[in-house]
C-alpha cells in the first residue's frame, strides 16, 4: 500500500479525534532535501504508516 500524495517520503503518523469521529494526519515530508510538515483531514490512513496516535487534543 502507497501513501497518498505525490512525493512523500516519510509520513510521521495520524490521530483520531474521537470527539469530532473524524480522522486527521500529519506528515513529515523531504522534498528536494527540504523538509516541511503537512496535516490535514484523512478519511481513509494508509496502512502502512509507521504509528497511530489517538488524541482528543487536536
Amino acid at each position: 500500500m502507497t501513501s497518498k500524495g505525490t512525493g512523500m517520503s516519510s509520513i510521521t503518523g495520524w490521530w483520531w479525534d474521537r470527539t469530532n469521529k473524524t480522522e486527521y494526519g500529519f506528515a513529515l515530508v523531504e522534498l528536494d532535501g527540504a523538509e516541511f510538515q503537512s496535516s490535514g483531514r484523512v478519511d481513509d490512513p494508509p496502512a502502512d504508516w509507521p504509528f497511530h496516535l489517538q488524541s482528543n487534543q487536536l
